[in-house]
C-alpha cells in the first residue's frame, strides 16, 4: 500500500510537469508545420504568410489550451524572425518589419488572453457544479431524516413553488397558491392566507396548519421571512415547511433523528459554494427544528 500512495505521488507530482512539456511540445509543433507551409508558399509565390503563424498559435489555443499557446507564441516569433526578408537573415532593420513582428506578437497575445479568460471561467463553472452537487448531495440526505419543504411564495400574485423530495408535491414551475393549501383544512387555509399578509408587513412568517392527505392528518409548522428577488426585485416569501410530532411521544422517538438532522444543515450552512438564498433556507430550517426539539413547558 506504501509503495502504491508513494507511486501516485509521484504521478501527481509529475502531472503539472508532463502537462507543461506537451503544451510546449504541441506548441513548438504546430509553429514549425506554420513556419514550413509559409516558406514553402515563399519559394512558390515569392510573398510571406505570416497569417499561417497566427493561425498556428489559434489552433493551439483551441485545441490543448492557452499554455500550449504561449509556446506557439514564442516559437512562431522566431519564425517571423526568420521569415523577415531576406529569409533567415534575422535582420529587423525597417519599420515594416518591425510592424510585422508586432502585429504577430500582439495578435497571438491577444488570443493567448482571450483564451485563458475562457479557461478560468470554464474552471469556475466547473468548480461551482462539483460544489453544487455537492450541496445537493448534503441537502437530499438532510432532507431523508426528516420531512420538510422548500417554498418560494409570491404574495402578490398569490403563486407559488416548491421542493419536495418525496414526490407528492413536485413544482418547478409556478402554481396557484390555492393549489398547493388543497389538502389544508378551510380553516387553517385560512390562517395560513393571514400569515401570509402579516409577513407581507413584518418580514416574517410563522404559522402552524393541518394537512389531510388520504385521511390522515398531519401537522405542519411554515416559517420564512421576506425577499426580494433578484431578477424582477419583486417580494417573495422564501418558507421552511417541516411535520411536527402528532404526539408527544414521537418526539422523544424522533431526538437523534432530529439531532443528526441539526448537525447535517450545520455543515451544508458552512459550505462556501452555497448562494444567499440557499443559506437562508438552511438558516430557516435549523430555527424550525430548533423549535421542533425544544421540550414542552
Amino acid at each position: 500500500m506504501r509503495i502504491v500512495a508513494a507511486v501516485q505521488n509521484v504521478k501527481s507530482s509529475l502531472s503539472p510537469r508532463l502537462d507543461l512539456l506537451r503544451s510546449c511540445c504541441w506548441g513548438a509543433a504546430a509553429s514549425t508545420v506554420a513556419f514550413l507551409l509559409a516558406f514553402l508558399l515563399f519559394r512558390v509565390t515569392g510573398e510571406y504568410h505570416f497569417t499561417l503563424l497566427v493561425l498556428a498559435v489559434a489552433l493551439v489555443c483551441w485545441r490543448k489550451g492557452w499554455q500550449a499557446g504561449l509556446f506557439s507564441m514564442a516559437a512562431g516569433t522566431a519564425a517571423v524572425l526568420l521569415l523577415l526578408p531576406p529569409p533567415f537573415s534575422l535582420q529587423v532593420d525597417s519599420p515594416s518589419d518591425v510592424a510585422r513582428v508586432a502585429t504577430f506578437f500582439l495578435t497571438s497575445a491577444l488570443i493567448c488572453s482571450i483564451t485563458f479568460a475562457l479557461s478560468q471561467r470554464s474552471a469556475q463553472l466547473e468548480i461551482a457544479a462539483r460544489n453544487c452537487q455537492y450541496s445537493e448531495c448534503w441537502l437530499q440526505t438532510a432532507q431523508q431524516l426528516t420531512r420538510f419543504w422548500t417554498w418560494e411564495i409570491d404574495p402578490e400574485t398569490q403563486r407559488m413553488k416548491w421542493v419536495n423530495p418525496y414526490n407528492e408535491l413536485t413544482s418547478r414551475v409556478s402554481a396557484p397558491l390555492d393549489l398547493g393549501l388543497a389538502e389544508v383544512p378551510s380553516e387553517d387555509r385560512r390562517r395560513f392566507s393571514e400569515a401570509i399578509c402579516k409577513a407581507v408587513r413584518t418580514g416574517k412568517l410563522e404559522v402552524e396548519f393541518r394537512s389531510v392527505t388520504a385521511g390522515v392528518e398531519q401537522r405542519l409548522l411554515a416559517k420564512g421571512t421576506l425577499v426580494t428577488d433578484v431578477v424582477t426585485r419583486a417580494p417573495r416569501l422564501i418558507v421552511i415547511t417541516m411535520e411536527l410530532p402528532t404526539e408527544p411521544r414521537d418526539r422523544s422517538i424522533n431526538e437523534r433523528t432530529l439531532q443528526h438532522l441539526e448537525d447535517l444543515l450545520h455543515e451544508l450552512e458552512r459550505s462556501p459554494s452555497l448562494d444567499t438564498t440557499t443559506k437562508l433556507n438552511i438558516s430557516l430550517a435549523r430555527s424550525v427544528l430548533a423549535r421542533v426539539a425544544a421540550p414542552s413547558n
